[in-house]
């Protein structure tokens, strides 16, 4: 998926990096349930109270689960996470970081400040020409391979709910087997603000239609970030 449908999605999607590791580990269906290992360390690994963890590989207990305690050879399960006896099973396992709001570690050491190529192009003062925007991450380049998405966006509004929100926003549509996740279009509802969709924006307009409107991307390849305030942004190129 390339355009992000809510928050919660986005906050996951954007994560930090996850670590991954494997090794033989066993699997006990106790009250609670716990994972233990006869070598190595679950604490040197970066695993924590609270952490989340996916397991994979083996034969009755992939799935992702919650860590209520962590020690160097046990990790001993929230209740409710019910595992399947599995003794001495390589297992291939992997964490993320989690904020106190229990949602994934905002990446900060992602973020590229001026975009990937200067900047995103497209971001201009609304007019009769202004929206739709067609905003891109690289330079309107087409995927290397169709329908393999290299960027993921997301529009932060003041809702998640499609009913409350005033944008719409769309990958570039697909021209024949040719792909551009690296470009979205971007539409404001006129309707819901009794506009007709070929007036020209007042001042007031811009900051009654994009205040608290944030737009950003993610490079999937090295998990580079591009966010853009769009009212400053706007407001900037007034």
């Amino acid at each position: 998926m390339t355009v992000l449908p809510n928050f919660t999605t986005f906050r996951s999607t954007f994560a930090a990096a996850a670590f991954s590791f494997n090794d033989t580990l066993s699997f006990v269906n106790a009250n609670p349930s716990t994972i233990t290992r006869a070598t190595g360390d679950f604490l040197a690994e970066g695993f924590t109270d609270h952490d989340k963890i996916a397991i994979a590989a083996t034969v009755s207990n992939n799935g992702n689960y919650t860590i209520r305690t962590a020690t160097a050879s046990t990790l001993t399960l929230v209740p409710g996470n019910t595992l399947v006896n599995e003794a001495a099973i390589f297992t291939v396992y992997t964490g993320e970081a989690f904020d106190v709001d229990g949602l994934e570690t905002w990446p900060t050491q992602s973020l590229r400040i001026n975009g990937f190529n200067n900047t995103l192009a497209g971001v201009r003062k609304p007019g009769v020409a202004g929206i739709p925007m067609v905003v891109t991450a690289n330079n309107y380049q087409a995927d290397a391979v169709f329908n393999a998405d290299e960027y993921d966006w997301y529009l932060s509004q003041r809702s998640d709910l499609a009913a409350n929100q005033a944008f719409t926003i769309v990958q570039r549509p697909n021209v024949g087997f040719v792909s551009f996740s690296g470009t979205v279009h971007i539409a404001l509802l006129f309707a819901k603000f009794g506009k007709l969709g070929n007036e020209r924006f007042s001042p007031s307009d811009i900051i009654r239609f994009f205040k608290h409107t944030h737009l950003y991307v993610q490079r999937r390849s090295d998990k580079a970030i591009q966010w853009v305030d769009l009212l400053r942004k706007l407001t900037a190129n007034a």
